[in-house]
């Protein structure tokens, strides 16, 4: 079996799991708004009559579609602002810096012999980056 053969195989299973999940979905959700709708227009006086006595008061059927789509709209500018509270502030040198950051060593500025040396990923420090900001600002005439 081929290595594409198999990657198929394999991404046929995440869909075919995706296809079935869409499918009960579609099944569960066409009976539940069947029973919705039947809720919302049949009146309370038909449905005692049928011996339904049971069920959730008639104004939930406008306040919670609403809310559900309220919940949905307000959901971006909660996430902004959750965002928003946990970022540091600007001026902080938690922007700058994290136990992510490598820092270039003295031994990795000393230069190679060989031509093609490509040093290790690091950071770069930013008093390199003031310096050459500086230079090109001070190229501009004005």
């Amino acid at each position: 079996m081929t290595t594409l053969a198999a990657n198929t195989k394999a991404s046929r299973k995440h869909v075919a799991s995706a296809e079935s999940c869409g499918f009960v979905m579609h099944i569960l959700c066409f009976p539940l708004a069947l029973l919705y709708f039947g809720w919302v227009i049949i009146p309370d006086e038909m449905l005692h009559s049928m011996d339904i006595t049971y069920y959730p008061p008639k104004y939930l059927a406008i306040s919670a579609p609403t809310a559900i789509f309220m919940t949905f709209i307000s959901m971006p500018f909660v996430y902004a602002f959750l965002n928003y509270v946990s970022a540091p502030s600007p001026d902080s040198s938690d922007t700058l810096w994290d136990e992510s950051s490598i820092f270039l060593t003295r031994h990795d500025e000393k230069p190679h012999k060989k031509s093609s040396y490509i040093p290790e990923i690091h950071d770069i420090d930013v008093g390199i980056i003031n310096q050459s900001m500086a230079k090109q600002f001070n190229k501009i005439k004005y």
